[in-house]
């Protein structure tokens, strides 16, 4: 009760989907929380029928076998990654209107709670100043103004600017049974209009984060993230190879006395002549370590520390610190983040861990040219499977306290 009336946004809404042990059925909660702390609900279970069953993990499957393809299938040009995507578009698509038609016997419901028909509203008739407790409003809606502002230090009231459905609903949280994570649930037609979507794993854990960082939904604002205590670690890629001559028949040159400056002229203008390969690589891959320094420069007061691969390689140390010291910790890689900080190190940095939030950015990139191996800071680690890893990185770092 505590967690509905006190600590919970206005204008938020949250669907729960469990199911038993057994599967045999679905429990469907929907709560929405409006402007006034108002509540409306929607509640609902359904027992499911074998071909209902078939269903969902032929869903299931079908994602999981998408994902691995399209982390394993490495591409050598940014076209080929454009045609790998381009060949599941439509897959993904068929998968997210089997989910829809699938949810039909209870997303009706719902929809009627997000986007319920607008009623059109009488203009607003002119209050004279003048008039008796005209001057008297004006003056107390400008105290309540200078209220939600607050004082030197507080916490400030926050109003969104993103539009939302007509209902007023600001942001949706998805606390999904584990078995049912892998669909996209985000793409159904009812939460198009909803500006922010996310998930959590239950609503006691949502809490704990909304607590964690001082929330006051009264001012709908927390104290955050402390801007001047962020980290980042970088794993950036290896340098792409250099781009043959274009040109196909310029000369190049070499320096006098090395090994290419002994090679007759005829043989390089005959290397020159040789056609150019279509899969070569020549995109540049950037840097983005320089970046964090540019947003520094753009907003004063925030200060970004970290380590990037191409300087060194982060030991066990410093990611102990940065977790330790760290407000927020942003990770940025080719390798899975479990690949390098595996879920035994994880735990072990239980205690000292003080970072309130993560910002995880791996596996961008399967490109030859550009995959580099790091090695584990553990020896022998744990294997993860890659459709797993997301999951099990997000309830690791849970524990972690974000």
């Amino acid at each position: 009760r505590t967690i509905k009336t006190e600590l919970l946004p206005n204008n938020s809404a949250y669907l729960i989907l469990q199911m038993p042990p057994n599967e045999l059925f679905l429990y469907i909660g929907f709560m929405h929380i409006n402007q006034n702390r108002e509540f409306k609900y929607h509640m609902q279970k359904y027992y499911f029928k074998e071909k209902d069953q078939a269903e969902i993990k032929d869903m299931i499957d079908s994602i999981n076998s998408m994902k691995l393809e399209l982390q394993r299938t490495p591409h050598t040009t940014a076209k080929d990654l454009a045609d790998l995507e381009a060949r599941y578009h439509n897959r993904s698509k068929e998968i997210l209107q089997r989910l829809e038609d699938f949810c039909s016997f209870f997303m009706g419901s719902i929809d009627a709670i997000i986007n319920p028909p607008v009623q059109e509203e009488p203009e607003p008739v002119p209050v004279d100043p003048k008039a008796k407790g005209g001057a008297a409003a004006k003056d107390a809606g400008a105290k309540d103004k200078d209220k939600k502002k607050g004082g030197p230090g507080e916490i400030q009231a926050y109003q969104s600017n993103l539009p939302t459905p007509s209902s007023g609903i600001e942001s949706l949280v998805l606390l999904l049974d584990e078995r049912l994570t892998a669909l996209p649930w985000e793409g159904l037609q009812a939460f198009k209009k909803v500006p922010v979507i996310s998930r959590d794993f239950s609503m006691n854990i949502y809490a704990k984060r909304l607590r964690n960082i001082g929330f006051k939904p009264e001012l709908n604002n927390s104290q955050g993230i402390a801007k001047d205590k962020m980290k980042y670690v970088v794993y950036e890629f290896k340098a792409p190879p250099e781009a043959p001559n274009q040109g196909g028949n310029a000369q190049q040159s070499a320096a006098p006395g090395s090994a290419a400056s002994n090679v007759s002229a005829d043989v390089r203008a005959q290397q020159a002549a040789q056609p150019v390969p279509v899969n070569v690589v020549t995109e540049t891959v950037p840097e983005i370590a320089p970046l964090f320094k540019e947003v520094q420069k753009l907003n004063p007061g925030i200060k970004i520390e970290g380590v990037a691969s191409s300087d060194r390689i982060p030991s066990l140390g410093e990611w102990e610190n940065y977790l330790r010291d760290g407000s927020m910790l942003m990770y940025f890689g080719n390798p899975s983040i479990l690949n390098i900080l595996t879920p035994k190190i994880m735990l072990d940095v239980l205690e000292v861990a003080n970072v309130k939030g993560y910002v995880v950015i791996d596996r961008i990139n399967s490109r030859k040219s550009t995959i580099e191996k790091f090695d584990a800071l553990e020896p022998n680690p744990e294997k993860v499977f890659m459709h797993e890893q997301p999951l099990q990185t997000l309830a690791l770092l849970t524990a972690l306290g974000s």
